[in-house]
């Protein structure tokens, strides 16, 4: 049984869609963005953080309630492990925003049609119970920083 907790959200950012450059390409999908539906037709490479594995469980729960089958998804630790991949040609993957900034070699960045359904937040997840003053002052810290 967990200690109760509380969240502080810190932000949000919409998720897209990297594809190899040498995969088939939709015009359409540079201004309308690809689906879910869309997507399934490529392998999946999911990056699964095992101390918090929210976006993988929220990410493979929104393809089920679209009747969607992920029996072929191929898992990797990192979302930078996930382009690497997706750089190799070996499927696509779904990944934050800010991840389309960095230039990557053979990967292309689309927007995720469904992007509110695929959930992208970061939180400062801390007990209920009273702070100690170095943790109040790093809770302040990292808020500020959001807040900019």
């Amino acid at each position: 049984h967990g200690a109760e907790v509380r969240e502080d959200h810190i932000a949000s950012e919409p998720m897209v869609v990297a594809l190899p450059q040498s995969a088939h390409h939709e015009t359409r999908w540079a201004t309308e963005g690809l689906s879910l539906q869309e997507i399934s037709r490529f392998k999946l490479i999911m990056f699964r953080d095992s101390a918090e594995p929210m976006l993988f469980n929220a990410t493979t729960e929104v393809f089920s309630k679209q009747g969607l089958n992920l029996d072929d998804v191929q898992l990797c630790p990192t979302a930078n492990a996930s382009l690497d991949l997706v750089s190799t040609g070996l499927g696509a993957a779904i990944v934050p925003a800010s991840m389309a900034t960095h230039i990557i070699p053979d990967v292309s960045f689309f927007r995720l049609n469904e992007v509110g359904q695929v959930p992208s937040e970061m939180a400062l997840v801390r007990p209920k119970t009273a702070l100690s003053i170095l943790a109040q002052n790093f809770r302040r810290i990292v808020l500020d920083s959001a807040n900019r």
